[in-house]
């Protein structure tokens, strides 16, 4: 046997000042400011099943904290937020050493990371109330995005493939839920920047290595390529109450948010548009981004009936 474990502490303090910016048509400022603090505990224990083959597994828990502020337009709007999220990620791997001095590995990994708050939160001009803190309504749109998992499956050789030649060969396919994709726009009035939350399917192959040809010199490459494919025709996020308050909702009002529509899809086509709520979907609710999913692919050879709320 073998085993490694220990504990992890990160501290950071980051900010985004921009003097002048440009929001409506006119100069003004914008000050973006977060406090993370990260606390992980892990281990890895490994055991020899013979000579040459090893197996592996580790676990991982990690509690992150974030608390952001923003001020725009020297303190016209001045707010903050703060979230946390725990989560265990793991991984099991299996090495076999071949006679040749490389060895094929196989592995299982899941992955995690923190939610994210708006990098450009000028919806918030959206919830402005001047009889409140800081200028904005309670709740708004600065609010933190979901946690990022991943599932990965890694298949790959390594190892001295010859005696002036260091290299590693991996295959791998990874599943991503509640991915992020940060979309800007720009205008002569500003920045419209937000989060599609969609699922990813990535797939792809790697290659490393380092050749020795004489006389002290090493010869380093890498080569990789990655195919992703989104496996969400339209993009949606969970209907928080702070998007509610946002959209200006009827209280009580649940569904999914349309975040992104493809401008080719079935979903454009049906006149589905950003900002829309699906409430139900064949009659049915929904809530999640799954439960909208597994709804439509239920009866793909089908018409999908949708309740949508529009403009309130």
């Amino acid at each position: 046997f073998d085993f490694v474990t220990g504990l992890y502490w990160f501290d950071e303090d980051g900010e985004n000042d921009q003097r002048p910016t440009v929001f409506l048509g006119g100069l003004g400022t914008f000050n973006l400011s977060q406090q993370v603090e990260s606390k992980a505990i892990f281990a890895n224990l490994g055991y020899r099943l013979s000579e040459r083959m090893r197996i592996s597994g580790g676990l991982r828990f990690t509690q992150d904290d974030k608390d952001a502020a923003v001020n725009i337009n020297d303190g016209l709007i001045d707010t903050g937020a703060q979230d946390d999220w725990s989560e265990t990620s793991g991984e099991v791997a299996l090495t076999y050493e071949l006679t040749n001095g490389m060895n094929v590995y196989g592995a299982i990994q899941s992955g995690y990371q923190s939610g994210q708050f708006p990098a450009r939160p000028y919806c918030l001009f959206g919830s402005l109330d001047f009889s409140q803190p800081g200028n904005v309504s309670q709740p708004n749109c600065f609010v933190a995005s979901d946690p990022i998992t991943a599932i990965n499956y890694e298949f790959g050789f390594k190892g001295q493939a010859a005696d002036n030649l260091l290299m590693s060969v991996a295959l791998f396919y990874t599943n991503y839920s509640d991915l992020p994709y940060q979309v800007s726009t720009t205008s002569g009035a500003g920045f419209d920047t937000r989060n599609i939350i969609v699922d990813q399917n990535s797939w792809g192959a790697e290659w490393e290595g380092t050749w020795y040809a004489g006389g002290g010199f090493y010869l380093h490459s890498s080569l990789g390529y990655i195919n992703a494919d989104i496996d969400d025709p339209v993009a949606v996020a969970p209907l928080t109450p702070e998007i509610a308050a946002q959209l200006k909702l009827p209280k009580g009002t649940t569904g999914v948010v349309v975040q992104d529509v493809p401008p080719d899809g079935r979903a454009a086509g049906a006149g589905i548009q950003p900002g829309d709520v699906i409430q139900q979907v064949n009659r049915q609710p929904v809530k999640t981004n799954d439960e909208l999913r597994a709804a439509v692919r239920s009866n793909p050879d089908k018409p999908t009936l949708l309740l949508v709320s529009r403009d309130g």
